[in-house]
C-alpha cells in the first residue's frame, strides 16, 4: 500500500504560476479572475515570499539591505533559513557584517511571538514583491539555483 502525501493545493498552484513565462501567466490569470478573484488574489499575495529571498540577485540582496530598517531584518532573522542569512551576510560589508551579528546577538535574546515574527517576513516580502515588480530589483538566473536552494 502506498502512503499517500497530502500538500497544500494553493501553495502547489501559485509555486507552477511562478515558473511560467510572465506574459502567459498574466493571460491566465486574467481568465482565472473572471471565475475565481479569490485565486488571484491568493497567486497574488504569495508570489513572492520571504523564502524567496535567495532568489534575488547581489545588487538586488544590496538595496533590500538599504531599504528595510535594521531593526526589521533582526527580528526577521529568527526564522530565516541559513541560506538567506548566508546571502545577506555575504553582501554586506565586513564592518556592517559584524555590527550585525552582534545586533542579532543582543536583539535574539528578546522574545518576539513566532507569529509576529512570521508577519514582518510577509511584509517584507511584500515590500520585495513591489520593488520587484517596480523593476528596482532583478532575479538570478534560474541555473543558479542548486538542490540545496530547492530544499
Amino acid at each position: 500500500m502506498s502512503k499517500v502525501k497530502q500538500f497544500n493545493g494553493y501553495a502547489f498552484f501559485v509555486a507552477v504560476m511562478r515558473e511560467l513565462d510572465p506574459n502567459f501567466r498574466r493571460k491566465l490569470l486574467a481568465k482565472i479572475q473572471e471565475k475565481s478573484p479569490l485565486l488571484v488574489r491568493l497567486v497574488d499575495e504569495f508570489e513572492f515570499i520571504f523564502n524567496d529571498i535567495v532568489r534575488l540577485d547581489d545588487r538586488s540582496i544590496q538595496i533590500i539591505l538599504r531599504e528595510i530598517p535594521e531593526n526589521e531584518w533582526l527580528s526577521a532573522w529568527k526564522l530565516s533559513n541559513d541560506p538567506i542569512k548566508q546571502l545577506m551576510l555575504k553582501n554586506m560589508s565586513d564592518r556592517k557584517r559584524q555590527e550585525f551579528i552582534s545586533a542579532f546577538e543582543h536583539h535574539n535574546k528578546t522574545r518576539v511571538p513566532k507569529r509576529q515574527v512570521v508577519s514582518l517576513q510577509a511584509s517584507i516580502g511584500r515590500r520585495i514583491k513591489n520593488m520587484l515588480c517596480a523593476g528596482k530589483l532583478g532575479l538570478r538566473s534560474k541555473r543558479y539555483f542548486t538542490k540545496e536552494y530547492l530544499r
